[in-house]
């Protein structure tokens, strides 16, 4: 009997390091895990993101980058402030713009866990401000962690009012979904999808559109490196054909 307590604490002790561990490092690059940082920790966040359109004299690149810091407040509750969105575009013949978008906060409260629970649930709420821009965005996170394999997916709803006395309205739902596989501890693999349609004044919706691609995982002492690349699985006009995202962590 001492022995089963013993082994049952023991387990219990290695599944709370291991949900420690990876509380901050991200499998995905379009998908958000339900894991937050541990109360008192710091993390330091790059995102490069590359959307590139091909064909019909719209050969365009569009650059997209942000730098975010998160902390734990609690171990459930976790705070983000990206303290700038920015964008460098390249157009068709070669001229290149640089503009400042945003600044953003986010809050994640997780209230189970993927590992130790039966489903891995979190909320997540971001508010984005910048020269003509305010958005709202909200999801719901869910994930499960299966052996090697991590599955999540997130529903998303956003509302932008942006331009000239933010007259311009425009809503959008969106679904995300990854899977990721741990070849070592070191190193995952997997795919992500991006499901997306907008509606402009939250009245006439657009095309659907949806993107699938690999991604790949890899981490270190105190971060990590994630990255995916997604090509449009549809046709719609004005959306990007391939998007790339990079994103560096440091944990402090």
């Amino acid at each position: 009997m001492k022995h089963t307590k013993f082994a049952i604490v023991s387990l219990l002790s290695l599944l709370s390091l291991a949900a420690s561990a990876i509380a901050g490092e991200r499998h995905f690059a379009n998908v958000y895990e339900t894991t937050t940082a541990a109360k008192g920790e710091f993390e330091f966040e790059n995102w490069v993101t590359w959307k590139t359109r091909r064909g019909e004299g719209d050969n365009s690149n569009l650059w997209k980058f942000r730098h975010e810091i998160e902390y734990g407040i609690t171990d459930r509750l976790q705070l983000g402030v990206y303290l700038a969105n920015w964008t460098l575009t390249r157009d068709a013949t070669h001229r290149n713009t640089t503009r400042y978008e945003s600044a953003a906060a986010e809050l994640i409260y997780r209230m189970s866990h993927p590992t130790t629970d039966a489903l891995g649930s979190a909320l997540y709420l971001e508010i984005e401000g910048g020269h003509d821009l305010f958005a709202l965005e909200g999801k719901l996170l869910l994930q499960k962690n299966i052996g090697r394999f991590v599955f999540a997916w997130n529903g998303v709803i956003e509302a932008e009012w942006s331009g000239r006395g933010m007259m311009e309205r425009t809503g959008t739902l969106e679904q995300t979904f990854g899977v990721s596989y741990q070849i070592t501890p070191k190193v995952s693999v997997g795919g992500e999808l991006v499901h997306e349609v907008s509606f402009e004044d939250w009245s006439k919706s657009g095309p659907n559109v949806l993107f699938a691609g690999p991604n790949v995982s890899w981490r270190f002492k105190r971060g990590y490196i994630t990255a995916a690349t997604l090509f449009q699985c549809t046709r719609a006009t004005g959306e990007p054909d391939i998007q790339t995202r990079v994103i560096f962590g440091i944990h402090f």
